[in-house]
């Protein structure tokens, strides 16, 4: 499976979303891997700083780094600062030391990875040593940090860290599959199938191909399906002290970070329970886990015959068959909305939408879940036109360690008439064109934040849900959309004020023009792109929806106009 001929054929994608040859469609698609785990929500935000040259501190407030001073490490261009920990002495003697050795040529690819392995090895504290994934089958990691499940009395262990070490660039297949592969044997290995049904299994992944270094964070919500995700870009590593400071703080810091996030991992694998034999409930969960599995790609004796012969180092049929491990279905889901989080009822709501969104119960309420990236401007947007009721109302909001926003808005539920504006028939979306424009109208003249108001910066017919009387929606809604909009709420029949006093506005987000219109509620979603009048740009790789308005481009109330004027005209864009 680390060569191309193997990894490139269709039938195996399904069991490994890693971005390679794509990111995935439909039930193929991973979610953003920091949503998965805690653990790996912390970590996506530790290398993340990391690669931005800023250090920040574990869980206890320390660096991470061994102790001591920063001494004459830090730089004023990404060492740290007032709000950061810079790399310690010993954070900077391992990028030094590494960037030293790795830079050398070795006779063979074992020397490199002796050498690596002990300069890890010394820094974390830990013995990292090949290990068999699973006893008898011949196959052995190039590195590996096991962790006692459930604490020290354990006799199970998993890995918390894997490496894959290649002489050079260009040698022996690819060391990025390579690794996923040693990850998916761990997942089968029965010894361990108990522990790993309730936990994604988050690994941190080393790829160490000369002197390039990479890591990546692993994860399985399903079956042995693998999510590997990059943290890191390749660095190379190289002694730069006088012509780039900046990279070998940036080196120091990835090191750093490698080293708090093996002991995040460690101390999540030694708090792991040993699950008590599987009710038939339970069975039957897994069982379904396990079907769902070979749909999506080879048969479960398949896809484990697959999964022992890693590294391309021996036939598929020189290997046993192993089973594939039963899983709890609810590891699909992002971790916060698992059923201890007070979510129940969770449906994913797939397509057409670019940004994980979920339709579920919370609170006895029923709600959307929407992760997305999204500023506190956007978020302010959102609130202050959820006030004057042109926006569905938020519930929770809440910002993830790996800077994704988790936004639980009241759902806008087909069955109490919403409709996505996109969907409607193009009589209707004429008929119903004034009530829209008016609402964006008066949604341009509220004050959302430093005596400014907001702009949407998307507002194409796809972001806009309308709720028309049921009469009229039965007669005239056509297809009727999912309600999901790109992520809205739900929001009752005449929720606004009260009623108007003849023709105009009967409610904040309401409009009866005339008795020959319906009547209709608007409601604006998709606030991702939203913020100040005067201070909002469009995202890098949006599309260009508008001639002459690309990436960058200032967005202004006049361009939201402009945008729902264009696609009146000429169709969606």
């Amino acid at each position: 499976m680390a060569y191309s001929d193997q990894w490139s054929q269709a039938e195996n994608h399904a069991f490994f979303r890693c971005f390679r040859p794509t990111a995935g469609v439909g039930s193929t698609r991973a979610l953003p891997v920091a949503l998965y785990d805690p653990v790996l929500d912390k970590l996506v935000a530790l290398f993340g700083a990391a690669l931005k040259g800023v250090g920040v501190g574990g869980d206890d407030g320390s660096s991470g780094g061994g102790g001591g001073s920063s001494g004459g490490c830090g730089s004023s261009s990404g060492g740290g600062g007032a709000d950061s920990v810079p790399p310690s002495n010993a954070d900077c003697e391992m990028a030094s030391r590494l960037c030293a050795a790795m830079a050398k040529s070795f006779a063979d690819e074992e020397a490199r990875m002796a050498e690596f392995s002990e300069l890890l090895q010394d820094y974390l504290g830990e013995c990292i040593e090949p290990h068999h994934p699973i006893r008898g089958l011949g196959f052995e990691t190039d590195g590996s940090l096991l962790c006692r499940a459930g604490g020290p009395a354990s006799s199970k262990r998993l890995p918390v860290y894997i490496q894959q070490v290649k002489l050079e660039i260009g040698t022996e297949g690819d060391p990025y599959f390579q690794g996923q592969r040693y990850y998916q044997l761990y997942l089968a290995n029965p010894e361990v199938a108990a522990l790993v049904q309730g936990t994604v299994l988050p690994v941190l992944f080393v790829e160490l191909v000369g002197p390039y270094l990479r890591v990546s964070a692993l994860a399985s919500p399903a079956d042995v399906t693998v999510v590997c995700e990059p943290l890191t870009p390749y660095l190379h590593l190289f002694s730069m002290h006088r012509h780039r400071p900046d990279h070998m703080i940036c080196v120091a810091l990835v090191l750093r970070a490698l080293k708090i996030g093996i002991g995040l991992l460690k101390n999540a694998c030694g708090q792991l329970q040993q699950p008590i034999a599987a009710s038939p409930a339970a069975a039957c969960s897994a069982s379904a886990s396990a079907s769902s599995a070979s749909s999506a790609g080879p048969s479960p004796g398949a896809s484990s015959s697959s999964a022992a012969s890693a590294g391309g180092e021996a036939a598929a049929t020189a290997v046993p068959r192993v089973a594939v491990p039963l899983r709890d279905p609810s590891l699909q889901l992002p971790y916060p909305l698992r059923p201890e989080k007070g979510f129940r009822d969770v449906q994913p709501v797939g397509a057409g939408v670019y940004n994980p969104l979920y339709f579920a119960v919370y609170e006895d309420r029923a709600v959307a879940v929407k992760f997305a990236h999204m500023s506190a401007d956007a978020i302010r947007v959102h609130r202050a036109w959820a006030a004057a009721d042109l926006a569905p109302k938020v519930v929770l909001e809440k910002r993830l360690p790996c800077g994704l926003v988790m936004l639980v808005m009241e759902q806008l539920a087909p069955a109490d008439g919403w409709v996505m504006f996109y969907s409607l028939p193009p009589d209707l979306k004429e008929q119903l064109n004034g009530a829209v424009v008016a609402a964006l109208g008066r949604a341009h003249t509220i004050v959302v934040d430093r005596g400014l108001p907001g702009v949407h910066a998307d507002l194409r017919q796809a972001n806009v849900m309308v709720q028309l009387p049921r009469a009229d929606t039965a007669a005239g809604s056509g297809g009727g959309g999912r309600g999901a909009g790109g992520g809205g709420g739900e929001v009752a029949v005449g929720s606004g004020m009260g009623g108007s006093d003849g023709g105009g506005e009967d409610a904040a987000g309401g409009v009866s023009s005339s008795s020959s219109e319906p009547q209709v509620q608007v409601r604006f979603v998709d606030f991702d792109w939203s913020g100040l009048q005067g201070h909002t740009r469009l995202p890098a790789f949006s599309r260009m929806r508008l001639p002459g308005y690309g990436c960058g481009c200032q967005v202004t109330q006049e361009y939201d106009m402009t945008l729902w004027e264009y696609e009146r005209v000429f169709g969606p864009a």
